[in-house]
């Protein structure tokens, strides 16, 4: 609303009864407002052109505070270059946030928002985008590491590549399985996820979780004679516990069996969407591993600040 006519409201509203005043106080809150969702969003930091710190504050451009950089010269609002830039219907998207955090279906999702079920779709994978990379920078104490699967799929495609397969068909642990993607999870002491989505886990993997790992962390996996083989070939074996002795270790990081827990969990969870696209499984991993990490403190603007913010 324009704001001359705002002020011809409220100067209006002074003329008004008692009775009159209380109908419209009953009216407004029975409305329900949609606010602009990146009002309450915290200020860039950087240019997302230069990186650059000198930036100042530009006017707004549709509802959007707009920023210009000293060093460049260039100007852009909390969107640019962000999985979200371009997208409409912004005074949505907390809805859309809360249905992600409730873990909904395409269908109900785009029952709530009031948008198509298509358009649901494209926002899920869009608001998920930034979740793949947003993983933890270090890994503390005891980690443990399990592992679990889920069948490659081609949901959506109208020509499958292979044979097709009955439904029902029982996602048996087996790593050697061409037809299955292998899920690695490890877990810290202090509950920290980092996962890895592989057809089958290589060594360059292990030793990027060597590298996140403090020089004193103990390393153990459940599955160990599974991957026995590529654990012996890189520098992460000197730090390697056997489970059975790790439950009886003297410090606080006992063995708890918490990446197991995990990868239980995130099956079951995984259940609802009556499967996943292979393209898309890291992005509902992600998805998963987000509302993990937030716990009990997670709420709509935070999954947002994670789809924009890397």
């Amino acid at each position: 609303m324009d704001v001359n006519e705002f002020s011809k409201i409220i100067s209006e509203i002074k003329k008004l009864s008692l009775k009159q005043l209380t109908k419209i106080k009953e009216e407004i809150s029975n409305v329900e407002t949609e606010e602009n969702p990146l009002l309450n969003l915290k200020e860039p930091k950087i240019c997302p052109h230069c990186n650059s710190k000198e930036i100042v504050s530009y006017g707004f451009r549709n509802e959007a505070q707009r920023y210009k950089c000293k060093s460049c010269g260039k100007t852009y609002n909390i969107l640019t270059n962000s999985p979200l830039a371009k997208l409409r219907l912004k005074k949505k998207w907390l809805k859309y946030c809360e249905c992600l955090k409730s873990g909904y279906s395409i269908r109900k999702t785009a029952e709530i928002c009031g948008i198509n079920k298509n358009t649901a779709l494209k926002w899920r994978h869009r608001f998920l985008e930034n979740n793949k990379v947003n993983k933890v920078q270090k890994l503390t104490g005891l980690v443990e590491a399990d592992d679990c699967f889920f069948f490659k799929s081609e949901k959506g495609n109208k020509k499958l590549n292979r044979l097709p397969r009955k439904r029902g068909a029982r996602n048996t642990s087996n790593e050697n399985s061409i037809d299955k993607h292998t899920l690695f999870v490890n877990i810290d002491g202090i509950g920290s996820v980092y996962d890895i989505l592989r057809d089958k886990l290589q060594d360059i993997d292990i030793k990027e979780i060597y590298s996140l790992m403090e020089t004193n962390s103990a390393y153990c996996v459940k599955n160990f004679k599974n991957y026995r083989d590529i654990l012996q070939r890189t520098e992460i074996k000197n730090n390697l516990v056997n489970p059975e002795k790790a439950r009886y270790l003297k410090n606080k990081n006992k063995y708890t069996n918490e990446a197991w827990s995990y990868c239980l969990s995130i099956q079951k969870w995984m259940l609802r969407f009556n499967g996943v696209a292979s393209k898309y499984l890291e992005n509902y991993l992600a998805w998963f591993r987000t509302l993990n990490e937030l716990g009990l403190n997670i709420n709509a603007n935070k999954l947002l600040e994670r789809a924009i913010y890397k």
